[in-house]
């Protein structure tokens, strides 16, 4: 239940298809993203020409931050520029972040961040929305489905091989990950 809004995460997300192909990442830029962009997606776009990946995240251009963390953004956006079959959505309205999220074909999360809980993996389960995240932190205990859960290093050779193949499996056969993000969000919505 963490903080989530049953009530409102079903109405926002009311009537939204799902657009084939079309995959997320939701958290801030330094928990994962690089990775995705550098290892994981331009092999995953080889295997799956079309994919789109869409980035919605936090305004954080105003905010003070240490001079590592404005050097580690500025990297990360240089990547966001110069990769392929990525869009940036920015900061989005609750309702409409849900609608998105919920569109989704699957949550990307390849998290290197020691996470103490994680609101959007509980909001995509909540949605039905597939994730796939690292088995570490309290990911092991929010993330309801063994399957989502990428075991290993996050960065190392053998998690990106094991996070490319789930991802292939998800983006392969849809109904099959659908019906276990339907299976985790149950146990989510039930609290």
């Amino acid at each position: 239940a963490n903080g989530l809004d049953l009530e409102f995460l079903a109405q926002a997300s009311q009537g939204v298809q799902r657009v084939p192909g079309r995959v997320t990442y939701v958290s801030r830029p330094e928990r994962g993203l690089k990775l995705l962009l550098e290892d994981i997606w331009p092999r995953l776009q080889e295997r799956v020409p079309g994919l789109e990946l869409t980035i919605c995240g936090y305004q954080v251009s105003d905010t003070p931050i240490h001079p590592l963390l404005a050097e580690q953004y500025r990297q990360i956006q240089d990547l966001v520029g110069s990769t392929s079959g990525v869009r940036v959505l920015g900061a989005l309205a609750k309702t409409d972040y849900y609608r998105h999220l919920a569109s989704c074909d699957g949550l990307l999360y390849p998290c290197i961040f020691p996470e103490i809980s994680c609101i959007s993996a509980l909001e995509a389960q909540a949605l039905g929305t597939p994730i796939l995240t690292s088995d570490r932190f309290a990911l092991r205990e929010t993330v309801a489905e063994p399957r989502f859960l990428i075991p290993g290093r996050p960065g190392g050779e053998d998690y990106q091989d094991l996070f490319l193949a789930r991802s292939l499996e998800l983006l392969d056969r849809p109904e099959r990950a659908l019906e276990l993000a339907e299976a985790a969000g149950e146990k989510v919505r039930a609290g």
